[in-house]
C-alpha cells in the first residue's frame, strides 16, 4: 500500500511538471509572436515617417549611376541616366498614336493681322497611309517668306516668320564645320524675357492648338552681337556674298531657340527622326521653336504622341547584358579602331515603321559614345528587355 500511494504521488508530480511546462512554453510563444508584431509595426511606421511608398506592380529596376569596364577595343566610362523613379513607374510596352493639330487655331494665333498671302495645297500621304490634302500659306517679304503649313501627317506643322537669318547663323549641327551652338549660353536668360517663360509661351500655344504633353527641352540665348559675328553667307560659287548680310542686328534680334522632345512615363521618347535620322541629337528634336520680343518667330512641329499602356514589363537586362552587345558590336568593326561609351540613357522607343497610325512602344538604352582616333561620335540603341541591338 505505500508502495503504490508513493507511485501514486510521482505521477502526479509528473503530469504537474508537464502542465506547467505546456503553459511556460505558451506563454513563449504568445510573447515571439507579440514581439514579432511590435517589429513590423515598426517597420511600417519607419516607412511612413520616411514616405517610403510601396512600388507599382510590374517588374521594377534600379541601375548605378556610372558604369565602367574596358572590353578589348571599347572602354566603358558611362554616365547612366534614368529620368524616370521606377520604383514608382514600373517600364511599360505600349502603343502610340499621333496627337492631332488643331490648323485652324494655329492660324488664327500665327497667322493673325496677315492679309493678301498665297495659298497653295498638295496632296501628301497621312500616317494611315491615306491621301489627303495639306495646305501651305505664304506671305512674300523683302528679304524672307511668312510661312505656315501643316499636314498631311496629323501632327504636323510649319510657322517662319523673320527666322531666316538667326536659321543661317545659329548652327547647331555639330557635323557642321560651322557649328557655333557652344557660343551660346544654354542657361543665362536674355533682357526681354526670361528662358522658362519664353518656353511657357510655346507650351501653351502648343496646349492650344491640342498637343498635350510632357517635355524636356534646351533653350539657347541668341544674342544679337555674337549672331552678328558669326553670320556667313556665300554665293553659288562658295565667295562670301556679303550683299546677303542682314543690314543691322540690334537687341530686337535676341531670340531663344528651343529644343524641345517629348517625355512619357518620365523617359524621354525616341523615333527616327524624318524616317531618316536616327542619332538623338538637338537638331533631331520633335519640336523646334524660336522666341523673341515680339512673339514666336518659328515653330516646327514633327511628330507628337499619345501613348497607351499594354502591359507591365516583369523582365529587363542587367547593364553587363547591354555593355556586352555594345562591346561586341564595336570589336567586330574592322581595324584597329578604339572607342570610348560615355553616356546610357533609358528611353521609350517608338517605333514609326512597326504600323500605320499606331506603333509599338517599348523601352531601350541609347548608348553614346565616341571613336578615339577621330572623335566621331557613335550611337547604339538595345532592346531594354533582351539586350539585342535595334536598327531604328
Amino acid at each position: 500500500m505505500f508502495v503504490e500511494g508513493k507511485m501514486k504521488k510521482i505521477l502526479y508530480i509528473i503530469i504537474l511538471l508537464v502542465v506547467v511546462a505546456s503553459l511556460f512554453g505558451c506563454n513563449k510563444t504568445e510573447q515571439k509572436q507579440e514581439s514579432k508584431m511590435e517589429v513590423n509595426s515598426a517597420t511600417e511606421n519607419e516607412v511612413k515617417a520616411n514616405n517610403i511608398e510601396e512600388p507599382v506592380s510590374g517588374y521594377v529596376a534600379s541601375f548605378p549611376e556610372n558604369y565602367t569596364a574596358v572590353v578589348e577595343n571599347v572602354e566603358f566610362d558611362m554616365e547612366i541616366v534614368v529620368d524616370a523613379d521606377l520604383m514608382q513607374e514600373g517600364l511599360i510596352s505600349g502603343k502610340a498614336t499621333l496627337q492631332k493639330v488643331n490648323e485652324d487655331i494655329a492660324f488664327e494665333h500665327l497667322f493673325e493681322g496677315i492679309s493678301d498671302y498665297e495659298v497653295y495645297t498638295y496632296e501628301g500621304e497621312n500616317e494611315f497611309g491615306e491621301t489627303v490634302d495639306s495646305v501651305a500659306y505664304r506671305k512674300p517679304m523683302d528679304t524672307y517668306d511668312i510661312q505656315f503649313t501643316y499636314g498631311p501627317e496629323s501632327s504636323k506643322l510649319g510657322y517662319y516668320r523673320d527666322s531666316y537669318y538667326i536659321k543661317t547663323t545659329f548652327i547647331a549641327d555639330t557635323k557642321d564645320e560651322r557649328y557655333n551652338a557652344d557660343l551660346f549660353s544654354k542657361e543665362a536668360d536674355l533682357s526681354f524675357m526670361s528662358r522658362s517663360e519664353a518656353f511657357k509661351m510655346v507650351e501653351n500655344l502648343l496646349k492650344e492648338i491640342g498637343i498635350e504633353a510632357e517635355y524636356e527641352y534646351v533653350g539657347y540665348a541668341l544674342n544679337y552681337e555674337t549672331m552678328q559675328s558669326e553670320e556667313y553667307h556665300e554665293d553659288i560659287n562658295g565667295n562670301v556674298d556679303k550683299s546677303a548680310y542682314k543690314e543691322q542686328w540690334s537687341k530686337e534680334d535676341d531670340s531663344y531657340y528651343f529644343f524641345i522632345n517629348q517625355m512619357y512615363r518620365q523617359l524621354p521618347v525616341y523615333y527616327k527622326y524624318y524616317e531618316l535620322f536616327t542619332e538623338v541629337t538637338d537638331m533631331n528634336m520633335p519640336i523646334q521653336a524660336i522666341v523673341a520680343k515680339d512673339g514666336i518667330r518659328e515653330l516646327d512641329i514633327q511628330k507628337v504622341f499619345t501613348f497607351s499602356k499594354e502591359k507591365e514589363i516583369e523582365e529587363i537586362a542587367s547593364i553587363e547584358e547591354i555593355t556586352a552587345t555594345v562591346a561586341d558590336k564595336f570589336n567586330q568593326i574592322l581595324g584597329t579602331g578604339a572607342y570610348e561609351m560615355t553616356e546610357a540613357r533609358l528611353y521609350y522607343y517608338v517605333d514609326v515603321a512597326s504600323g500605320q497610325g499606331e506603333y509599338e512602344v517599348k523601352p531601350v538604352w541609347i548608348i553614346k559614345g565616341t571613336e578615339k582616333k577621330g572623335g566621331q561620335s557613335v550611337q547604339i540603341i538595345i532592346d531594354a528587355q533582351n539586350a539585342k541591338e535595334i536598327l531604328p
